[in-house]
């Protein structure tokens, strides 16, 4: 099992990459938050790994941080959950914030990432809630926590998701808003209409 690999980026394709080691490229796929922040091609990067091994072919994932890929391989165990739809949960979010809303039962919230129905969200939070501990994945996107009451910043995030905001963006455009927009604009039409105007 290829644990970690470390190489020169020779490629950045739409939802893969290509990481020459020692003359052999090696094709990864990683999240496309992951892809965004790559830097340019002929630097060294380093990634910790996942090989799945399919009957037709042999894919290798690739994560920037470890709790990235620790969240990845809890959410292939959960029934129902592949690659494609785990390594979608991790493009859409973060992993910190992914075991908060776990960890917070907060199954609404999970449907509004890629391939996630209700059922799906649930069985994830049924098998995986005692599993995971929110405080062993940190803060690594730096999003902060909303002064926006939970349920009604969800509710705005589930929102500007449907809109085309990813999680992480949703989240970033709540964490600006201050206590005086908060206090002013009371309900989710307000507050999307808000985010929008400032987004634009």
């Amino acid at each position: 099992m290829i644990a970690t690999i470390e190489g020169i980026l020779t490629a950045k394709k739409e939802i893969s990459i290509i990481v020459e080691i020692s003359g052999v490229g090696l094709e990864l796929f990683v999240p496309s938050r992951t892809l965004r922040e790559l830097g340019s091609e002929g630097e060294v990067v380093s990634f910790f790994t996942y090989m799945h091994v399919r009957e037709d072919a042999i894919v290798l994932y690739g994560f920037a941080i470890e709790e990235d890929k620790s969240m990845f391989l809890s959410l292939l165990g959960v029934s129902g959950v592949g690659p494609k739809v785990a390594m979608g949960i991790i493009s859409a979010s973060n992993s910190s914030e992914l075991a908060n809303l776990i960890s917070g039962e907060k199954d609404s919230a999970l449907t509004a990432f890629p391939g996630i129905g209700r059922k799906t969200a649930q069985r994830i939070i049924l098998e995986l809630k005692d599993k995971i501990n929110a405080a062993d994945y940190g803060s690594g996107s730096g999003v902060s926590v909303s002064a926006l009451d939970s349920d009604l910043s969800e509710e705005v995030t589930a929102a500007l998701c449907s809109l085309g905001f990813t999680r992480i963006a949703a989240l970033k455009a709540i964490n600006r808003l201050s206590s005086e927009d908060i206090s002013s604009l009371t309900s989710v039409e307000d507050l999307v209409r808000e985010l929008l105007k400032r987004s634009s």
